[in-house]
């Protein structure tokens, strides 16, 4: 019936949620209808579960976890390559875990697996700064200012002493061409740390546009 080939359609999309609910349709009109006659048709996802770890274990991730940050944020990919995949085999339960993994997806050129990645760090804890910064990073990526504007806001609302937060703000106004919003954003971004580099440069080129 429509229902059940409606069903196999939302499946196949990955909305398993929409597919379920039409099976349960076709169930109503049909109630001969068998669970083999439900191809492709997954259950729900179940709610997330964070992985537990030992005092060792937990320890060593985040020793890793904090390499993979400065490996990234110092441009050293092999490094952060390493450690990413690392921090993954030690929790992949972990939002930041997902959101570095995002990032790699990202330097691999998987752009849409990527956002999808980030996406789900989100979900998993819409509380941590660095989830919005990496997807606002990734949307830049495809040239989706506004959507990288608006994640970066968050990042900074949870985290406004982030000084890279509002630098990424600040690169995601200038590729919008709007340089008086981008001066105000690298303004606190290097009252927070003087010396940063990406701030600097975007200034130069800010004024330089003006």
């Amino acid at each position: 019936g429509v229902f059940v080939q409606r069903a196999v359609v939302q499946a196949k999309m990955g909305k398993a949620d929409e597919g379920l609910e039409d099976w349960r349709q076709a169930k109503q009109i049909d109630d001969s209808l068998r669970i083999e006659d439900r191809p492709g048709i997954p259950d729900p996802a179940q709610s997330h579960q964070r992985q537990e770890l030992s005092a060792a274990d937990a320890a060593s991730f985040e020793r890793t976890l904090m390499a993979a940050w400065d490996a990234w944020e110092n441009h050293r990919d092999s490094d952060f390559r390493k450690a990413t995949e690392e921090v993954g085999k030690l929790d992949q339960t972990s939002p930041a875990a997902r959101s570095l993994h995002a990032l790699l997806l990202g330097q691999l050129g998987r752009a849409e697996e990527a956002l999808a990645e980030a996406t789900e760090a989100i979900r998993l804890d819409s509380e941590q700064a660095k989830s919005y910064a990496v997807r606002g990073l990734l949307r830049a990526d495809g040239k989706d200012f506004a959507g990288a504007i608006a994640d970066h806001t968050i990042a900074i609302q949870r985290n406004p002493k982030d000084h890279q937060a509002w630098n990424n703000r600040a690169s995601a106004y200038l590729l919008r061409h709007d340089q008086h919003q981008v001066l105000a954003d690298l303004q606190e971004s290097l009252r927070l740390s003087p010396n940063y580099v990406p701030a600097l440069a975007n200034q130069g080129t800010c004024h330089l546009e003006l």
